[in-house]
């Protein structure tokens, strides 16, 4: 069963070796990125700038989960709080 939970900085490792593993399937899916994208480094900085997003409740940055280890996220973005 999969299951969600926030992001964390840690997760970079897991998140840039699940994105190294699947490349060639989400190809057709995802834009074109250059090799930095899927370094741990690359991934820990995006996940800073998601975090920080999430402090301004902006972004809802989420990790999937499955057996306890991270396969994929997902982010709920574009939140406007207060009137539209």
């Amino acid at each position: 069963m999969s299951v969600t939970r926030v992001a964390s900085v840690a997760d970079a490792a897991p998140l840039a070796a699940t994105l190294r593993e699947n490349r060639s399937f989400l190809a057709p899916w995802e834009p074109l990125r250059d090799e930095k994208y899927f370094t741990v480094q690359a991934q820990r900085a995006a996940l800073e700038r998601a975090l920080d997003a999430y402090a301004r409740e902006s972004m809802i940055p989420l990790v999937i989960l499955d057996g306890g280890q991270v396969v994929g996220r997902i982010t709920i973005n574009g939140i406007t709080r207060g009137a539209f």
